[in-house]
């Protein structure tokens, strides 16, 4: 075998054991002096989290084990206290996309099945080693670039087909058996939502469609607002004829929350906190098993949303349907998660109300409800969850366009924003006069604090993208106006920000200043691709998964600039604000971690050299031009390298 050549990502330089340590210690002691106490949270689609080869069944879940590692190694490199997933309800596909906000609020998605979890003694043995394996094998396009919904999500899918498989073991275990009275536990706490989902499951399968409108039976279609007698005894007959269908769905759920719960556990034994995300809207079976919960024929929101919207006029009226279904929600996020993030937040101060067939807001209903909303919001959150929950640690998104929301009134911020942790990016930096919006000092001078920073999030366009000064065709050219923005933050030259590496590290730079801060896996990991592509790229959309090789690609990102280096950041800040003359000691620790993470291990290649049957003098001077290559030179020594290869290639092999 013939060595080609030598990519700088073989040999990354990652923290060893005995470094890891201080390291830790080193960020965490940094981040305190700066002032970064609160949340620092890693968001990302759990459904994309990676997988290896061998248990890739094509979406992930939060207890597979290579997630447990990702998190581990997120934890020690990013110094992150808190996980943030996106909705986790089941989604449906819509023109071939799984979005995730697209699902039910109240179930979870198949997903959230872990089927790794099915072939233990805690779950009686349900599946098979086998039945396992055929599920990966099924999934055998693209595994370790895009997470295949197709494989797990869909009714019938090889997922689906093997929890089947799990289920009808399940009805053969003992009556006493410890899983099957959890289950019966389950069915009983939670039959308030249980049975509505069931009943339209098993509608859907007899009619062979979700779609309502479809249905035969004009009963089974409004069957939630007939008279109580008519409704019990059609239920009824559902159940009766369709045992199966009802009860393979509770159970699904049952295993569902089971193992989100022991993922959550898993996070919280490692000093994670799992933030989930409140999604703003329902699924249509939603509004079908509620239907006096919403106000018919209109959708709340952005118009484009096309989300049903909630009877905002009955929604804190105690005994209404809007406000039994809005504390079911409540009690469900509080069940499953430590804390939340708000989705479009700024809907329960002034909500959009637009009549279906309004394409624009511009006759919507407005009505301003202030705190009011948020206020109830959080004190069912306390009850659900116990007085020993926090409501300060909730975050929530007020960021708008201007003709749906604003977060400010006569000149100051309104006041149910003002005491809120406001999710804040950096995204749309720019200059204008003096006043720098979207940098950390403009946001602090216009009295936004408490807010968590980051550079983007899952809408957003991704970093390297704009640090490349690739134009969103939607939102613009978002490097240009933030360089000069940023050169007076860290105090850095324009021209240096323009290369895009130096870009990248300012903007990780300055979302790093604030009490709390998100970033998203996609950044973090330099990744290119727009995560929310909309209909640009559906191979893309909700899907980018984090590959096996999460590690060497993160290592690789900070070489290049674009992910996110905490010890580089720390650097510029230090630097910037006299702390590196405070703090000399812990400096010099910051740039000793910073170096270690953008330079290559030079032990490696004597290694492989010597191992290939080079002479020692090949070696020391392969290792002396591998060193030189890793240098600022970087691409003109390349050439070096090559050369050097070439004229060794007769004595490089195995």
């Amino acid at each position: 075998m013939k060595i080609q050549g030598i990519q700088t990502t073989s040999f990354a330089r990652k923290l060893n054991n005995g470094e890891i340590k201080e390291y830790s210690e080193t960020l965490s002691q940094a981040k305190k002096i700066l002032g970064q106490t609160g949340n620092s949270v890693l968001i990302v689609h759990d459904a994309c989290l990676p997988q290896n080869a061998k248990r890739n069944t094509g979406v992930a879940n939060l207890v597979g084990e290579d997630s447990i590692q990702f998190f581990q190694f997120a934890k020690k490199y990013l110094g992150i206290n808190a996980i943030e997933v996106l909705p986790q309800g089941q989604v449906r596909p819509h023109d071939g996309r799984y979005c995730a906000y697209s699902g039910s609020t109240l179930s979870l998605g198949n997903p959230q099945i872990s089927l790794e979890r099915l072939q233990t003694p805690e779950y009686e043995n349900l599946l098979t080693a086998n039945e396992f394996q055929a599920v990966v094998k099924e999934n055998s396009t693209e595994k370790d670039t895009y997470a295949n919904f197709r494989n797990v999500m869909d009714d019938n899918s090889a997922h689906d087909k093997a929890v089947k498989k799990a289920f009808e073991r399940f009805q053969n275990l003992s009556k006493n058996s410890k899983l099957k009275k959890d289950f019966l536990k389950y069915c009983k706490e939670n039959q308030d939502w249980l049975e509505r989902k069931c009943i339209f499951e098993t509608l859907s399968k007899k009619y062979g469609t979700t779609d309502i409108r479809r249905w035969s039976n004009e009963n089974d279609k409004i069957l939630y607002s007939l008279k109580e007698s008519t409704r019990k005894t059609r239920i009824a007959k559902i159940l009766r004829e369709n045992p199966f269908e009802s009860d393979f769905y509770k159970f699904k759920q049952f295993l569902a929350d089971k193992h989100l719960k022991q993922g959550k556990s898993i996070l919280n034994s490692m000093g994670l906190r799992l933030y989930g995300d409140f999604p703003i809207g329902f699924s249509h079976d939603e509004v079908w098993a509620y239907p006096n919960a919403f106000m018919k024929d209109h959708y709340m929101g952005v118009p484009e949303w096309r989300i049903p919207a909630l009877d905002f006029n009955k929604i804190l009226k105690n005994g209404s349907d809007a406000n039994k279904l809005f504390n079911l929600k409540i009690r469900l996020a509080a069940q499953r998660y430590d804390s939340l993030r708000v989705d479009a937040a700024w809907n329960y101060i002034k909500p959009i109300i637009t009549p279906r067939g309004q394409k624009t807001a511009s006759h919507s209903y407005r009505k301003d409800f202030g705190s009011t909303i948020l206020n109830y919001l959080e004190q069912q959150l306390k009850k659900f969850k116990g007085n020993n929950f926090s409501i300060s640690d909730i975050m929530y998104e007020f960021e708008a366009a201007p003709h749906e929301f604003s977060m400010f009134e006569d000149g100051g911020i309104i006041p149910a924003v003002a005491k809120r942790i406001k999710v804040l990016n950096t995204l749309h930096m720019k200059s204008n006069g003096s006043d720098k919006w979207g940098a950390y000092s403009a946001y602090t001078e216009h009295g936004l604090e408490p807010f968590s920073l980051g550079v983007g999030n899952h809408d957003t366009q991704p970093l390297k993208q704009i640090a490349l000064g690739i134009i969103d065709s939607s939102t613009g050219n978002k490097k240009t106006p933030a360089i000069p923005v940023l050169s007076y933050e860290l105090n850095l030259d324009t021209k240096l920000l323009e290369k895009p590496g130096e870009f990248a590290a300012a903007k990780w730079a300055e979302a790093m200043q604030g009490k709390h801060m998100h970033m998203f896996y996609v950044d973090v990991l330099g990744m290119k691709e727009t995560f929310n592509s909309g209909k640009r790229n559906l191979s893309s959309f909700f899907r980018i998964k984090i590959p096996h090789n999460y590690e060497d690609l993160y290592i690789k990102s900070l070489q290049e600039g674009f992910g996110f280096n905490p010890m580089d950041a720390l650097e510029k800040l230090f630097q910037v604000n006299g702390l590196d003359k405070k703090h000399p000691e812990l400096f010099a620790k910051i740039q000793k971690f910073k170096k270690i993470l953008l330079k290559a291990d030079a032990s490696k290649p004597l290694k492989i050299l010597a191992a290939a049957g080079l002479t020692f003098a090949a070696c020391i001077g392969g290792i002396n031009l591998y060193k030189k290559y890793n240098s600022t030179q970087l691409n003109k020594n390349k050439v070096a390298m090559d050369t050097f290869l070439h004229k060794n290639q007769k004595i490089i092999k195995f």
